[in-house]
Parts: structure tokens; C-alpha cells; sequence
């Protein structure tokens, strides 16, 4: 990850790359705002938030998974525009979770005009509940942010393989990319779903990954730093922000303007788009239809022992796969 990073860091120093920060969206338990990693993105102009539960432009954080899941993103996107929003007041869903997310997107979409929205959660999707209107206007509202070129990112799920539908939704909508996660190794993590057939089983770093965490929440699994909270935690819900920071990466440096410049570029915005980058030029021998997990190695396609200009030719040239 680190050449990755550096390379995507000296492209935006670049003099020609005057263009705006990509714009991510973590919609979580919220945000601890005295945290110290918080404070420093907040003076640095790079993080804006709201909560969708009281309805207030502040923030808060009565759970610890926001703080943790919006640090790795502040951590992994370090150019990038982070927007917070809390949408839970615990990490389990209450009754009108689903309806403050629904609105928590909209916003995103309309408001902050995001490029990339990070959803460390999930919902128990039973398509035999036609009464329950609240996950189909969720529904509706991740197709129209799609439909508007956000890129989605989803947690599958943590030890749900016994259930009759182990991934969780919104991971399960095509328009959605699906994150599952690994050890630092690549090996997938045990807690994982089972993969599916239908698409391409990302993993992402999952397994023991430090984060911000709430001081007035510290316990025994939590640890001082330089005068800060953290925790190590593990699951898809950690992977899901990293997904949505590399994917960041990409588009970051896709942006610049140089030659050659990536072709069909718009491309990146879409959900089949930056899976092609990822199964096409981050992953090892990716076989259409194989139920397998994939590791993403980013430092596979953007690295600082490549030239630019052949960088920006494989991303052209993976997007020339997609259909139409």
C-alpha cells in the first residue's frame, strides 16, 4: 500500500494537477471529534460531517465502529475529502435505520455530491417481505446514487455462511461492489460469507487493523498512542473503508491530465468500471465465473517503479473490456 499511496501522492503534486479532491461519503455510527487523527483531517480542511440521526451538523460517536472505520479512510485516501455521517446510534440497526439511511445517501448524492460512498453495515435482505417499504426506498436510493456515477462500497458480512442469504444487503445489489476481507497475508478471513458465482469475491485487509477510537470508550482491547485512543478490530466492516480508498487512488490519479490520458474515463465512476481495474490489473489470475476470493494488490497496477504514462495505458486498456 505504501508505493500505491506514493505514487497517487507525487501525481497529485504534480503542476498539472490542479483538480478537485475525489469526495468519499463513511456512513456509520458517526464521529469522535476530540480524536486527535479527527481534529489534525479537520484542520486540514479535508473532513466535513452531519448526523442523519438527529437531524444536526454536528457529530458524535456512541459506538467507536465510525470513528475506526472513518480513520482508515482519513488514513488509506490521505488526498481525499472525507465526508462522515451517522446514520446508527450503536452498530446494531434500530427500527429506522434503514430510513435514515435512505436519506443519508440522498443527502450524499445531492448535497455533498460525493464520488464514493463507504458502508460499513448491512441489512437482513428477505425478498419475501413486500411490507417493508423502507429497505425498497433504500433500494431505490442506491440505484438513483449509482445512476448519479457514485461508487458504492458494502461490507458482505461477518460469520453469516449458515444463513440462507449470507450476504448482507446492500452488498447484494449488482450495483453495489461487494467487499469480503483477508488477513494481511491475502488469505481470506474465516469470518468471510461464502463467495458468490455471479461476481468477482474482493478481499481487502481486514484482520486486526488499527483505527481511531473514542477515548471515553477505551477498555482492555483498546491502546494509548502519542496521547490518543485506539483498537484493532477485525471484519469486513474494516476492509469496506480501505475498498473505498483505494478505488479513491485510482481515481485520483485517472484524473490527471497527461499523456496518454485514460480513455474512456467516465468509466471509472461506475460500478462495472473500477471492478474491471481491480479484477484486471490488482488481483492474480482472475477467472470469469471462478466462485474464489480475490485479494487486491494495488501496488500491482500503481506503484513508483512504473511510469505514468504506462500506468494510465492499463487502466485504458482494462476499461476497453467492459461492454458497450
Amino acid at each position: 500500500m505504501k508505493s500505491f499511496e506514493k505514487t497517487v501522492d507525487a501525481s497529485r503534486k504534480e503542476p498539472d494537477a490542479a483538480h478537485p479532491r475525489v469526495k468519499i461519503a463513511v456512513l456509520d455510527t458517526g464521529l469522535d471529534l476530540s480524536h486527535r487523527d479527527i481534529i489534525k483531517a479537520k484542520e486540514q480542511g479535508r473532513l466535513k460531517f452531519r448526523d442523519f440521526v438527529d437531524d444536526t451538523d454536528t457529530i458524535k460517536d456512541d459506538d467507536g465502529h465510525g470513528t475506526h472505520c472513518t480513520s482508515l479512510a482519513l488514513k488509506y485516501a490521505p488526498n481525499a475529502e472525507i465526508f462522515a455521517g451517522r446514520v446508527f446510534r450503536k452498530s446494531e440497526a434500530d427500527t429506522d435505520s434503514c430510513d435514515i439511511l435512505t436519506k443519508a445517501i440522498r443527502y450524499a448524492t445531492d448535497v455533498w455530491k460525493v464520488d464514493i460512498i463507504s458502508l460499513s453495515l448491512g441489512f437482513t435482505d428477505d425478498d419475501d417481505d413486500d411490507d417493508d417499504d423502507t429497505l425498497h426506498f433504500l433500494r431505490d436510493e442506491i440505484w438513483r446514487a449509482s445512476g448519479n456515477k457514485i461508487l458504492i462500497f458494502a461490507s458482505a458480512a461477518n460469520n453469516t455462511s449458515n444463513e440462507t442469504r449470507p450476504i448482507r444487503f446492500p452488498a447484494s445489489m449488482k450495483e453495489v461492489i461487494c467487499i469480503f476481507s483477508s488477513n494481511s497475508y491475502g488469505r481470506p478471513s474465516d469470518f468471510n460469507p461464502d463467495p458468490k458465482y455471479d461476481r468477482p469475491n474482493l478481499t481487502f485487509p481486514g484482520e486486526q487493523i488499527e483505527g481511531a477510537w473514542p477515548s471515553n470508550f477505551s477498555n482492555e482491547k483498546t491502546f494509548e498512542k502519542k496521547g490518543a485512543t485506539y483498537k484493532l478490530q477485525s471484519g469486513t466492516s474494516c476492509s469496506t473503508p480501505i475498498a473505498a480508498a483505494v478505488a479513491a487512488g485510482v481515481l485520483e490519479f485517472a484524473w490527471q491530465e497527461r499523456i496518454p490520458a485514460v480513455r474512456r474515463l467516465n468509466q471509472l465512476k461506475h460500478c462495472t468500471g473500477m471492478m474491471q481495474i481491480f479484477i484486471r490489473r490488482m488481483v492474480d489470475d482472475y477467472k470469469v465465473g471462478d466462485n474464489s476470493y480475490y485479494y487486491v494488490k494495488p501496488w500491482k497496477l500503481i506503484s513508483t517503479s512504473r511510469r505514468k504514462n504506462y500506468i494510465s495505458m492499463r487502466i485504458s486498456d482494462a476499461l476497453d473490456h467492459i461492454d458497450g
